[in-house]
C-alpha cells in the first residue's frame, strides 16, 4: 500500500509517474489471494474509526460508505480455557486474572493516554515498561503473551515505543473506549480497496508495470537508471523507493557505503499465516489470543466474527498467524508441513475441530513485514532522502511512533511525498508561525466553519462568490468546509494546503467529487506554486493566510506566484487581512461566539496559536503582524495586478479588510 499511496499523492500533484511492482498483483501485504472458492486477503486487517488518513482514501474512493463496523470480542487463553477480556467488566469478572493485575492493566492504558514523548520510551524495554506500570502479575498472565502474538521471540527484546503505540492507536482518541471492540472492513475486502485505487491511479494517468522486481538502480548522468532480468530498463528523473532496507541496500549501487550498512543492518520480523477455510466456528472471538509458548502459531483470528458469514457461504475463515524473525529457518518448509503442524495442535486446543472441519486451506508467507522495534531504533531510522539526487526511500521502518498498519502506512506515505516537492532541506523552519497549523486537530473543523461563515457572508455582500464557470484555486484550503460549499457551484476547485492532517480531512469530507482536487503546498510555496504550474485560475481565493508570511518579501514572492497562475479574467481576493491592533476585542468577540457554539476551550486554543503565531513575527524585524494596506496594494500592483480594498462587515471590532485584486496585463507580458 506504501507504494500504491505514493504513486497517488504524487499523481494528484501533476507528475508523470510510473508504478513498478514485483509482483502480479498490487497491494503487497493488503493484496489478496484464492481459497478454496472465495477470493480474500492474504493476511487479516481491520478498520479503526480513528484511522482518518484510510477513511479519507475509502472516501475518495467512494467507499466509505461501504465500510461495517461490527462488534466483535477477545479471548485470553487463561487457565486451560479461553476467556473473554473484551470490556471491562469481563475483566473485572474473570477469576483466573488476581486483582493487582487487573488494576495493573487499567493503570498502564491511562498511562499509555497520558505519555506524550516518545524519545525515553525507546530506550527501555516494553517489559520493563509495563512491569513497572502493570506489576509481575499483569506481565506474565495478560502482556507477555499479547507482545509474543504480535512479536514471537522479540518479544522480550522489543522496546516500550511499540507497545505504547500499539495502545494509542486501540484506544486513543477516536479510536473508541476501551473494549468497545468496535472493528470494521469494506465489503469485498482490500481486493475491493485496491481494485478502485488502480482506477483512480489509472484515470490520473498513471503508468502500472507488473511483474517487474528491481535487481539494480544506478545514478548516470543525472537520471536513475532501473534494471530487472529478462525486463528492458526504465529511466527515470526521480524514484522513491518502498522497498525494504535490505533489498534496497543491494539494489542500490550508488548509495555510499554507510548508507548501505544502516539499510542492511535492519532486523526484520516476518509472518507465517495458515488460512483455514472451516465448516464450523472455532471460539466466538474475533481475536484469541495463546498464552501456550509451545504454540506453533501466536493466536487465532475467525474472521468471521467480524466479517458477515454470509460473505463466505455460510462458511467460517480463519488465519493461524505466526511472527518470525526473517531469517527463521521456518520460512522454508513447506506448506503441507506448515498447514499439518498447525491444524494437528488445533485440535488439541478446540474441542470438537478436526481435520474433517476443513474445507481449503492456504499459507501466505511475508519475511519482511516489520522492523524489529529495538532498543534506540529511532537514532537509526533510514533517512527519506539519500546521497544520490532524486532518490527516496520510503518504508514501514520509518514510521515512529505509530504501529505498522494500513492508516500509519497512508500517513506515512502521504506526509513523506509532500516533504519531497522541494529537494532543498530545512524548508520544514522557514515559516515557523505557519508551522503552528500544519497538524490541526479534528475538532478545529468547528472553528473553520465559523470562520468560514465569515468569509462567505462577506463575498456575498461584496458580489465576490465564485460563479459556475469559474476555476477556483483555494489557497489555504484547510479542512475542506469552503470546498464543501462551493463544489456544486463551480466548475473546478484545487485547494492547497500545509497541513497534510487538514488535507486528510479535506479528502474525507469531500469523498469523490470529480471536480475538486487537495494538493500539498511545497513548504517554499510563497517563492513559487509549482503544485499548479502550468494551470490558469478564474477565481483565485487566499483567505486567513497572508498574515502569517514573516516578511513583506514574502508577501511579494506570493503575489508574483498568484499573478504567474492567474488567468486573465482573474479574481483573486485576499481575505482576512489585520490592519489594526484591536486583537484583544476581536478575540473576545470570537471567544464568545465559539461559547455560543458550544466549543469554547477548541477556541481559546485556536486564539493561543494566533498570539504566539504573532509573537513568533514580532521576532523578526519585518514581520508585519498589522498589515500597512499601501504596502500591500504596492506589492500586488508590482505584480500585475490592479487592487481594490473592501470592509469587512461582518467584523464588529472593523480591524480587517478584503482586498480583491485582477491582473492589469496579460501573463508574461510583463
Amino acid at each position: 500500500m506504501m507504494g500504491l499511496a505514493a504513486a497517488l499523492h504524487l499523481a494528484q500533484a501533476r507528475r508523470s509517474v510510473t508504478l513498478v511492482e514485483a509482483g502480479s498483483e498490487l497491494g503487497g501485504l493488503a493484496a489478496s489471494c484464492s481459497l478454496g472458492d472465495i477470493h480474500w486477503d492474504r493476511f487479516y486487517h481491520v478498520i479503526l474509526s480513528s484511522d482518518e488518513n484510510l477513511r479519507g482514501l475509502l472516501s475518495s474512493l467512494s467507499l466509505n460508505e461501504e465500510i461495517r463496523f461490527r462488534r466483535t470480542s477477545t479471548g485470553l487463553q487463561i487457565g486451560g480455557r479461553f476467556q473473554s477480556i473484551s470490556t471491562p467488566s469481563e475483566l473485572l469478572a474473570c477469576r483466573d486474572i488476581p486483582w493487582r493485575a487487573k488494576l495493573g492493566l487499567g493503570r498502564t492504558i491511562l498511562a499509555s493516554m497520558a505519555k506524550t514523548s516518545i524519545h525515553d520510551l525507546d530506550a527501555e524495554t516494553a517489559i520493563d515498561w509495563l512491569t513497572r506500570h502493570s506489576g509481575k502479575k499483569a506481565v506474565d498472565i495478560i502482556w507477555r503473551p499479547l507482545l509474543r502474538a504480535k512479536l514471537g521471540n522479540s518479544a522480550d527484546d522489543a522496546s516500550a515505543l511499540f507497545i505504547w503505540s500499539t495502545l494509542r492507536r486501540l484506544y486513543g482518541v477516536g479510536a473508541g473506549r476501551f473494549g468497545s471492540g468496535q472493528f470494521g472492513y469494506v465489503a469485498g475486502g482490500y481486493r475491493r480497496i485496491i481494485s478502485a485505487l488502480e482506477n483512480r491511479l489509472v484515470q490520473l494517468g498513471v503508468n502500472i508495470i507488473r511483474d517487474w522486481p528491481l535487481a539494480n538502480i544506478q545514478y548516470v548522468g543525472q537520471q536513475h537508471v532501473l534494471s530487472s532480468p529478462g525486463q528492458a530498463g526504465i529511466v527515470a528523473d526521480r524514484v522513491v523507493l518502498t522497498i525494504p532496507g535490505p533489498i534496497a541496500a543491494r539494489a542500490c549501487t550508488s548509495l555510499t557505503a554507510t548508507e548501505r550498512s544502516c539499510l542492511a543492518d535492519i532486523e526484520f520480523l516476518g509472518v507465517i499465516c495458515v488460512s483455514l477455510l472451516l465448516d464450523q466456528s472455532l471460539t466466538g472471538f474475533y481475536i484469541s489470543n495463546l498464552t501456550d509458548e509451545d504454540a506453533p502459531f501466536t493466536g487465532i483470528i475467525e474472521m468471521t466474527n467480524l466479517v458477515d458469514p454470509g460473505t463466505f457461504g455460510g462458511r467460517h475463515l480463519v488465519y493461524l498467524p505466526l511472527y518470525l524473525r526473517s531469517d527463521d529457518p521456518r520460512f522454508a518448509l513447506d506448506d503441507r508441513a506448515i498447514t499439518d503442524t498447525f491444524t494437528a495442535y488445533l485440535a488439541k486446543l478446540i474441542p470438537g475441530f478436526s481435520a474433517a472441519s476443513i474445507l481449503a486451506t492456504g499459507v501466505n508467507r511475508a519475511a519482511q513485514v516489520l522492523a524489529v522495534p529495538e532498543l534506540k531504533r529511532i537514532e537509526r531510522i533510514p533517512k527519506l532522502r539519500t546521497t544520490v539526487p532524486g532518490l527516496y526511500l520510503l518504508n514501514g521502518a520509518q514510521i515512529v511512533g505509530g504501529t505498522l498498519n494500513v492508516n500509519e502506512t497512508l500517513r506515512h506515505a502521504e506526509e513523506s511525498i509532500a516533504r519531497l516537492f522541494v529537494d532543498t532541506p530545512g524548508n520544514e523552519t522557514r515559516f515557523p508561525a505557519v508551522g503552528l497549523w500544519t497538524r490541526l486537530p479534528p475538532w478545529d473543523d468547528r472553528l473553520a466553519q465559523m470562520e468560514n461563515d465569515f468569509l462567505v457572508k462577506n463575498l456575498k455582500h461584496h458580489e465576490l462568490l465564485p460563479g459556475s464557470q469559474d476555476k477556483v484555486l483555494d489557497l489555504g484550503c484547510g479542512p475542506g468546509i469552503t470546498a464543501q460549499r462551493l463544489m456544486d457551484h463551480v466548475r473546478e476547485y484545487v485547494g492547497l494546503d500545509v497541513s497534510i492532517a487538514a488535507l486528510a480531512r479535506a479528502r474525507g469530507r469531500i469523498g469523490a467529487a470529480e471536480n475538486v482536487a487537495f494538493l500539498p503546498l511545497d513548504r517554499d510555496w510563497p517563492v513559487s506554486l509549482d503544485v499548479v504550474k502550468g494551470q490558469h485560475f478564474t477565481y483565485i481565493l487566499c483567505n486567513s493566510v497572508i498574515q502569517y508570511l514573516p516578511d513583506m518579501a514574502s508577501i511579494q514572492s506570493l503575489f508574483r506566484a498568484l499573478r504567474n497562475v492567474a488567468a486573465p479574467s482573474a479574481r483573486v481576493v485576499i481575505g482576512d487581512i489585520p490592519v489594526r491592533h484591536r486583537f484583544i476585542r476581536e478575540a473576545m468577540l470570537l471567544l464568545a461566539q465559539g461559547t455560543r457554539g458550544g466549543f469554547p476551550l477548541q477556541t481559546l486554543s485556536s486564539l493561543f496559536r494566533r498570539v504566539l503565531s504573532q509573537h513568533l513575527h514580532a521576532s523578526r524585524a519585518e514581520s508585519p503582524t498589522v498589515h500597512d494596506l499601501t504596502q500591500l496594494a504596492r506589492a500586488a500592483q508590482e505584480a500585475g495586478f490592479s487592487v481594490e480594498v473592501l470592509p469587512v462587515l461582518t467584523r464588529p471590532s472593523g480591524n480587517r479588510v478584503l482586498l480583491v485584486c485582477r491582473p492589469a496585463q496579460e501573463p508574461g507580458s510583463r
